[in-house]
């Protein structure tokens, strides 16, 4: 994904950043989805850690201590199977905003292989909201998913 701030006209009061759900809605015209997903925050990114330790990390370990409930979660929140050229064990895609698609490609442990969880954005995510915007978006999918699993995961 590439890693830019969209400032936008319609941003003009000090309390509306580039990335708030205000941009979002004002912007003039939004660049539809265009169905190939990256997400590789570009190298040397501040937030790319950060992401990593915030959202993939916790989300990983909701699929690896509770994997059927993690399934449930993404029918739950409507994800749809998605083709993934990742050949993933779970591949689902997630639309928390309609012009924002999330996929989220899950690998299972294998013999002497940890688990793998990968976070994937449509290549528009980032012209139609900002990097930070996305954070916060998936933080919180993570975040609800998180208590949902400790609240309803069983062992």
């Amino acid at each position: 994904m590439t890693a830019t701030c969209i400032r936008t006209s319609t941003c003009t009061r000090g309390s509306q950043s580039p990335s708030s759900p205000i941009s979002f809605t004002a912007r003039a015209s939004p660049s539809p989805a265009s169905g190939s997903p990256c997400g590789s925050w570009r190298a040397g990114r501040p937030g790319k850690k950060f992401f990593a330790h915030r959202c993939v990390n916790p989300l990983k370990k909701v699929a690896d201590t509770y994997p059927e409930l993690f399934r449930d979660l993404l029918d739950i929140f409507n994800g749809k199977k998605a083709e993934s050229r990742f050949d993933a064990d779970t591949a689902i895609l997630l639309h928390p905003l309609p012009l924002v698609p999330v996929l989220i490609c899950y690998w299972k442990p294998e013999e002497g292989m940890a688990s793998s969880l990968n976070i994937f954005f449509d290549s528009t995510a980032d012209k139609n909201m900002g990097v930070e915007f996305i954070y916060r978006l998936v933080a919180g999918l993570v975040i609800m998913f998180e208590k949902i699993s400790r609240r309803h995961g069983v062992r």
